[in-house]
């Protein structure tokens, strides 16, 4: 997810409530798949989140993507590539599921999703 600035707010306001407990147990769950969570990050807190605030590592994000690497050995053989995307999406279900309740699409105009 690349946010927009209205559905970066909405992820805040998320993560800050009871519901950012859900997506910090959903991180849990695809970590315990083997599969990896990041994204672009602010260095510091966000303005007016306290820097000890429990869920600060998911608050200081601006973007959430959830990924695991695909072996280099025969990656283009058959539909190996096809199955790892099917698998990967299936995986990563418990983030993106949480995303697509809490955060949604964004409300504002494309041209205004561009970031400065």
């Amino acid at each position: 997810w690349r946010m927009a600035a209205d559905q970066l707010q909405r992820y805040r306001d998320a993560v800050q409530g009871p519901e950012g407990a859900e997506l910090a147990e959903a991180v849990a769950s695809i970590h315990a798949e083997g599969l990896r969570f990041w994204g672009a990050a602010l260095k510091g807190a966000p303005r007016g989140v306290a820097r000890d605030h429990p869920r600060i590592e998911l608050l200081r994000l601006k973007d959430v993507l959830a990924g695991d690497d695909l072996d280099p050995a025969g990656t283009l053989d058959g539909r190996r590539p096809v199955a790892f995307a099917r698998a990967l999406w299936d995986r990563s279900r418990p983030v993106m599921g949480w995303m697509d309740a809490h955060v949604g699409p964004s409300l504002l105009p494309p041209e205004a999703h561009r970031r400065r």
